[in-house]
C-alpha cells in the first residue's frame, strides 16, 4: 500500500477545534484549570474562579463565587472556611453574639470573637426577636397577641397545667420539667 505524504506547510481548520498541535482542545472537552481555553469558547479556566479575588478551585479557592474566601483570607466568625484550609471559625476564641434590645439574649446574626466581651454582647444567641425586650425565652407568652413573646416556637403559648409541676403540660411530671423548673429559677415574674 502506498501511503501519501503532504507537502510544504499546511493547516487543517475544523469547525470543532481551535488548537491543531494539542488533540485534548477542541469544542466540547470539558474545562480544565490549566489557563488554557479548553473548550475553544475564547474563555480560559470559566467556572473555576469566577468571583475576582485571584483564586481558582484548582489553586485551593473553596468557594469561586465568593471573593472574601480564598486562601490566606482572614478567617472571621461567620459560619465559613474564609481561609479554605478546611475549618470553620478557627480564629473564634469566645464567640459573642450581640444584644440589640439589651434583654440578656442575643441573636445569631451577628458575632465577634474578641478575647473579651464587648459592649452590647452577650455569650447566648437565644433570643428570637433582638429588636424587641419583651421577646426573649424567658418572657411570658402574652396570650392573645398572636406573637410568640418566649422564642418557644409556638404563638401565645398558654395551656394551663392540669397536674402539679406538669411545666411542659404533657400530662406526666418528667425531667423535662424540673429542667423548665431550674431555667426559670430565680427569675422575677414581674
Amino acid at each position: 500500500s502506498q501511503q501519501c505524504e503532504p507537502w510544504g506547510i499546511y493547516q487543517v481548520l475544523a469547525g470543532d477545534d481551535c488548537d491543531d498541535n494539542n488533540a485534548a482542545i477542541h469544542i466540547g472537552v470539558v474545562e480544565q484549570c490549566n489557563g488554557i481555553d479548553d473548550n475553544c469558547d475564547g474563555n480560559i479556566d470559566e467556572g473555576m474562579g469566577q468571583d475576582g479575588d485571584g483564586y481558582k478551585s484548582c489553586e485551593g479557592d473553596c468557594d469561586v463565587q465568593n471573593a472574601l474566601v480564598h486562601p490566606g483570607a482572614l478567617d472571621f466568625v461567620n459560619g465559613l472556611d474564609d481561609d479554605c484550609n478546611g475549618s470553620i471559625d478557627e480564629a473564634a476564641v469566645h464567640t459573642w453574639y450581640i444584644d440589640t434590645d439589651g434583654d440578656g439574649y442575643g441573636s445569631h446574626l451577628h458575632v465577634s470573637n474578641l478575647s473579651e466581651i464587648p459592649v452590647g454582647y452577650v455569650s447566648n444567641f437565644m433570643d428570637c426577636d433582638d429588636n424587641d425586650t419583651f421577646r426573649n425565652p424567658f418572657a411570658p407568652d402574652d396570650c392573645g397577641d398572636n406573637i410568640d413573646n418566649n422564642c418557644d416556637g409556638i404563638v401565645d403559648n398558654c395551656a394551663i397545667a392540669t397536674c402539679l409541676g406538669d411545666l411542659d403540660v404533657n400530662g406526666t411530671v418528667n425531667v423535662s420539667d424540673l429542667l423548665l423548673f431550674l431555667g426559670a429559677y430565680g427569675k422575677s415574674c414581674n
